[in-house]
């Protein structure tokens, strides 16, 4: 990954992602550390991920037994995820959709939105188009670089999509928050091998926003 291409271009544009995915020689992406702490365990049903990157998040939840479906806007991050779940023997529904404008008819036991670092009036729109796709009792969780930690590369567009839990938890004004809170972790999610590449910290997160909530009934 080239860093001076990194450093002097939004994060936040299909195109940027497109070329990332497309050039990227990374490892095989892993799943994220968060989604197996808080989701190992539980009962499989139709899981949703929202912003699915390569689709190591979505492979894994197949996996398990979940019924998955995953969008992202880059069409490469989408291939990529294809052939993971067909080399993993797994089905997994992956779309070329962007967030913001993707609409289900469908119910999910489970929505994960990780990394997708949308600005204030684009997350509100996706957050509240999650929750309208929450079966009664399913579980939203939702994880982002926090504002305390930024990446120090990002310019201040994209710093402008930093979160707090607390920020986060008032934007889910219908779900019951059952955790809002700031975490520190290495792990294997797909957008932290190629944002910090050049770092030689492939995995690292830093600080992170997690919000996990539930949808009452």
């Amino acid at each position: 990954m080239d860093h001076q291409h990194e450093s002097s271009e939004s994060h936040n544009t299909a195109e940027w992602w497109d070329e990332a995915w497309a050039s990227s020689d990374h490892a095989t992406p892993e799943p994220d550390g968060i989604l197996l702490a808080e989701v190992r365990g539980l009962h499989p049903g139709r899981a949703l991920d929202i912003g699915c990157g390569e689709g190591a998040n979505a492979v894994w939840l197949a996996e398990q037994g979940w019924r998955v479906t995953a969008v992202d806007f880059a069409e490469s991050g989408i291939r990529r995820g294809r052939e993971l779940a067909a080399e993993r023997g797994v089905e997994v529904d992956f779309l070329v959709a962007d967030a913001g404008s993707y609409q289900s008819d469908d119910r999910f036991d489970l929505i994960i939105l990780f990394y997708i670092q949308l600005a204030a009036e684009a997350r509100l729109k996706v957050l509240a188009t999650a929750a309208r796709a929450l079966a009664p009792g399913g579980l939203l969780l939702f994880a982002g670089h926090d504002r305390s930690d930024p990446p120090h590369e990002w310019k201040d567009e994209d710093r402008a999509t930093l979160t707090t839990p607390e920020q986060v938890a008032s934007e889910l004004p219908g779900l019951t928050i059952l955790r809002a809170a700031v975490v520190s972790h290495e792990a294997g999610a797909h957008t932290a091998s190629l944002q910090h590449e050049s770092e030689g910290e492939h995995g690292s997160h830093g600080a992170t926003t997690l919000v996990l909530a539930v949808q009452p009934g």
